[in-house]
């Protein structure tokens, strides 16, 4: 994602250097008009400004084409992503589903064959969470 902004960075970038480029050839801030001594001196001026302006219209081209193709990449690696964390979602789901049945089929089988100890770890708990709660109640005003 980080490589794809700098390309779409310098891309711009490089445009907009272009432009410039080409306009200060097309004017000169604060001098007034360009006055050449011949007509060859302004033709080869017509001639550069239309270079610079077919220059500046291509890179316009190629950048806009470069933000297009990246925006597609992008697309195809979110889709590509997205589809990746829904695959690894769906296993770490039917892991857990897994590890809670083996847990749950051991539970029953310990209550089953130690009835006591289970009723009596489950009074221990209760008992501890009970005291718990009346020592918070208290600490509570």
């Amino acid at each position: 994602m980080t490589g794809t902004a700098e390309r779409i960075g310098y891309a711009v970038g490089t445009c907009q250097r272009q432009m410039r480029r080409g306009l200060e050839l097309v004017r000169r801030p604060g001098r007034g008009p360009i006055v050449f001594p011949s007509t060859s001196a302004a033709e080869r001026a017509n001639q550069l400004v239309g270079e610079e302006a077919e220059r500046a219209a291509h890179w316009a081209q190629r950048s806009s084409e470069e933000v297009v193709e990246l925006r597609r990449q992008t697309a195809q690696k979110m889709d590509e992503w997205s589809e990746v964390a829904g695959e690894r979602f769906q296993q770490f789901r039917r892991e857990l589903s897994s590890a809670l049945s083996l847990y749950r089929e051991r539970t029953q089988q310990f209550a089953e064959e130690y009835p006591l100890q289970t009723i009596a770890a489950v009074a221990g708990a209760c008992f501890a969470f009970g005291v718990a709660l009346r020592i918070r109640r208290s600490h509570r005003g």
